[in-house]
Formats: structure tokens, sequence, C-alpha cells
């Protein structure tokens, strides 16, 4: 359940694709239907780079010394939550179903 393989590459759709995709609100469809347990998707997250230091941004992560030129090519800008409030806010149409609430798997969804 990494948000960066998740609602990152979500964020990143909707992104490209200018307003002409939609998230449909799936958490409050799941929480009312499903007795697992689950969460809406995350507006947040951390970045880290190989040695788990935590970077505000690409920029941020670019501009470390101790972060390689190898390695920051590794980083993309949108592995980062979007910027944009309206976007961001989207994400939590997601939904998270949550392994360690219900005994099963992780599954991440988003309806679009």
């Amino acid at each position: 359940l990494n948000p960066i393989e998740n609602e990152a590459v979500v964020a990143e759709v909707l992104r490209r694709c200018g307003g002409a995709v939609e998230l449909v609100d799936g958490a409050s469809r799941v929480a009312d239907e499903l007795t697992c347990g689950s969460s809406p998707g995350m507006t947040w997250w951390g970045v880290h780079d190989f040695r788990l230091v935590k970077h505000d941004s690409l920029a941020d992560l670019r501009a470390a010394a101790d972060v390689g030129k190898g390695e920051s090519v590794l980083y993309q800008e949108s592995m980062w939550p979007p910027d944009d409030a309206k976007l961001r806010a989207q994400l939590t149409k997601c939904v998270r179903l949550l392994p360690h609430k219900s005994d099963t798997g992780g599954f991440f969804s988003a309806l679009l």
C-alpha cells in the first residue's frame, strides 16, 4: 500500500488528463457496504531516498549533498503529493482496504 505506487499514480493521471477524468467516491461506498477495515486515500506522504532520509520535494532531494546524481535521476516530481489542493482533495475518494483490520490482503482502489 505504498502511496507512491497508488495515490501518486492516480494524481498524475488526473493531472495529465486535465479534468477530462474524475474520481468516483469509492471510499464512502466501501465504508457503507463492506465490513472489512478501510480508509480513504492519502493526501500526503513522504518520499525518502535510499538512506531513508525524507525529502519535501524533488528540488530538496537534488540539493541534498549526500544524494548522488545517479540516484536523483531515479526520482520524478510526480512521486510527491500534488501541490494543487483540489487535486490532492480528490485522492480521498480512493479506497485503501487495510489487511490488519480484517485479516485479508491489502488493496488499493480508484474508480475513474
